[in-house]
C-alpha cells in the first residue's frame, strides 16, 4: 500500500514537471465545446489538454475512478472545471499556467469565483471619483476606473476589512459584513474642509499630489489649489509649476517637463489636444478651474497611443454635472467673470456650462494694469511701441465648456463635450506731424476649440473600456 503511493506521487511529480516545462501560447479565456458523457475524469482533461493546448496535473489513477457525466458548449475552461468536479471531493488551482486537481481539504467547499462591486461618488454632487484607493483586507489594494467603479476577488463570506481614501476627501475605514456580488454598492465620500472654532484652528492635513498606479504617474487635486498663490482664482496647469521637473518657458510657450520643449507634451481635455494653453500673455490658463475634475501627469512610461509626446501626458477631466439637483455659481475677480451651471435632467443625464470672460476692454483695473506692463516687456509689443508715444492696448480674453453626460446606468456613461477659448489684442496708436501722419495697428488672436464624444463601460468585474 504504501509502495502504490510512492508509485502515485512520483507519476504526480513527473507530469507537473512536464507540464511547467511547456510554453503555450494559447489562451485560456477560449470557449470550450466538448462532449464528455459517460466518460471518465482523466480522459475528459486528457481530451481538453490536446485539443486546446491546456496543461494539467493530477493523479490518473485517483481521477480514472471519477466518472462525469457533462456536455459543454462555449464554456470557459474555468466553468468546465467546476461543473466536472462539483460533484466530487476535488479541487483545482491555477499554478502558472498548469491547472492542478486534488482531493479537496476537509470541510471546504468549492465555490466559483466572485467579485464584490462598488462605486464611490462625491456625497454632494454624485459624481463618481476615478483613480480612488482601495485597501482591502488590511493588505491587498486597487484603484477606481474613470467610471468610479472597482471590484475585489471575494472567496468567502467572512467579513472583510475595506480603507477608501481620495485626495481632497474624507477617508472611510469600514467593515463589510455582506459581501453581495450580485450587486454594486456606492459609498459616498465629503469632501475635505478645515473648521476654524474660536481661536484654535482644527484640521486635517490635505494632500496636494497623490502616486498614481502606474509608474512616473502623480495625481493632481484640483481642488487644493485655490490655497495655492493665485491671481484671484485657481490655476490647474500653472500650479503644475510647484511639482520638481516642471516649469513654464516664458510667458506664452507652455509647460517644459524635465527640459523638454513645450511642443513635446500632450495636453488633453475630455481626450481631445489643447494647444495654445494660456490666456492674458501666460498669466492665466485656459482651462477653467470650475471645470476641472482630476489631473493626471504622466512624467514617463506611458503607451505608444499618445503619438510622440515623449516628455509628459497631463490628462484632465472635466466634471459630468450635479446628478441630484441644480446648481448655479458665480465669481468675479479683478479680469474676469466666471459662472458655472449644473443642471439635471431626468434620472439619468446631466447638463453643464462653465464659461469665464474678461472685462478688460470695459474696465482697466490696476491689476490689469500691472500684469500687461511686466508681460509687454516679452512680447513684440515693446517693438512696436514709440518711446515718445503711449499707446492704449485693449485685451480681453474668454472660454467656455459645454458637457451633457448620460448615465445609461452605474455602469455605462456617455458623454458630449465642447470647449472654446479665445484671446484677442488690439494694440495701435496715431501720431501727427507737421507733413504726414503715423500710424502702428496690431490685432492678434490666438483661439482653441475641441469637441470629444467618450462612451465608458465596467463589462465585467476584469474588463473596462
Amino acid at each position: 500500500m504504501k509502495g502504490e503511493v510512492v508509485k502515485h506521487f512520483l507519476i504526480c511529480l513527473i507530469i507537473l514537471l512536464f507540464c511547467a516545462q511547456s510554453i503555450t501560447a494559447q489562451s485560456t479565456k477560449e470557449l470550450i465545446n466538448l462532449d464528455a458523457q459517460h466518460k471518465a475524469l482523466d480522459q475528459v482533461l486528457k481530451e481538453i489538454s490536446e485539443k486546446y493546448k491546456l496543461q494539467f496535473a493530477y493523479d490518473p489513477v485517483l481521477l480514472s475512478k471519477v466518472k462525469v457525466n457533462e456536455k459543454f458548449a462555449n464554456s470557459s475552461i474555468d466553468e468546465v472545471l467546476f461543473d466536472l468536479l462539483d460533484q466530487s471531493k476535488l479541487c483545482w488551482n491555477l499554478i502558472g499556467e498548469t491547472y492542478t486537481i486534488y482531493p479537496c481539504p476537509q470541510n471546504t467547499k468549492l465555490k466559483k469565483n466572485e467579485f464584490f462591486e462598488g462605486i464611490i461618488k462625491d456625497h454632494e454632487s454624485g459624481e463618481p471619483l476615478p483613480f480612488a484607493n482601495i485597501v482591502y483586507k488590511d493588505s491587498l489594494g486597487t484603484t477606481t476606473n474613470e467610471l468610479g467603479i472597482f471590484s475585489i476577488p471575494i472567496k468567502d463570506q467572512d467579513p472583510c476589512s475595506i480603507k477608501i481614501t481620495y485626495i481632497g476627501y474624507y477617508g472611510i475605514d469600514t467593515q463589510l459584513l455582506n459581501l453581495d456580488s450580485q450587486k454594486l454598492h456606492q459609498f459616498d465620500l465629503k469632501r475635505l474642509t478645515l473648521q476654524i472654532k474660536s481661536f484654535t484652528v482644527v484640521g486635517q492635513q490635505s494632500e496636494l499630489i497623490e502616486k498614481g498606479e502606474d509608474a512616473g504617474s502623480l495625481v493632481f487635486n484640483p481642488h487644493m489649489t485655490k490655497y495655492l498663490p493665485n491671481l484671484g482664482e485657481a490655476d490647474v496647469l500653472n500650479a503644475l509649476n510647484i511639482l520638481p521637473g516642471i516649469s513654464n518657458i516664458g510667458n506664452t510657450e507652455g509647460l517644459s517637463i524635465r527640459g523638454s520643449l513645450p511642443q513635446s507634451n500632450l495636453i488633453l481635455l475630455d481626450g481631445f489636444p489643447v494647444y495654445n494653453l494660456n490666456h492674458f500673455l501666460g498669466n492665466i490658463s485656459t482651462v477653467n478651474p470650475k471645470y476641472v475634475k482630476n489631473v493626471r501627469l504622466s512624467k514617463g512610461g506611458f503607451g505608444a497611443n499618445y503619438g510622440g509626446s515623449i516628455a509628459g501626458i497631463v490628462d484632465i477631466t472635466g466634471k459630468t454635472g450635479n446628478r441630484y439637483k441644480s446648481s448655479f455659481d458665480l465669481s468675479v475677480n479683478l479680469l474676469s467673470a466666471n459662472m458655472l451651471t449644473e443642471i439635471p435632467i431626468g434620472d439619468h443625464s446631466t447638463l453643464l456650462f462653465v464659461g469665464r470672460k474678461s472685462y478688460t476692454e470695459f474696465l482697466k483695473t490696476y491689476l490689469y494694469n500691472k500684469l500687461f506692463k511686466v508681460s509687454k516687456s516679452k512680447t513684440i509689443i515693446e517693438d512696436i511701441q514709440n518711446e515718445e508715444s503711449e499707446a492704449s492696448p485693449r485685451f480681453n480674453y474668454h472660454d467656455y465648456h459645454i458637457k451633457y453626460t448620460l448615465h445609461s446606468g452605474e455602469k455605462e456613461k456617455l458623454a458630449f463635450s465642447f470647449f472654446s477659448s479665445a484671446d484677442k489684442l488690439d494694440y495701435g496708436y496715431e501720431e501727427d506731424y507737421t507733413f504726414f501722419e503715423f500710424s502702428v495697428k496690431d490685432d492678434q488672436r490666438w483661439t482653441n476649440k475641441g469637441v470629444s464624444l467618450d462612451w465608458s463601460r465596467q463589462h465585467s468585474s476584469r474588463f473596462y473600456s
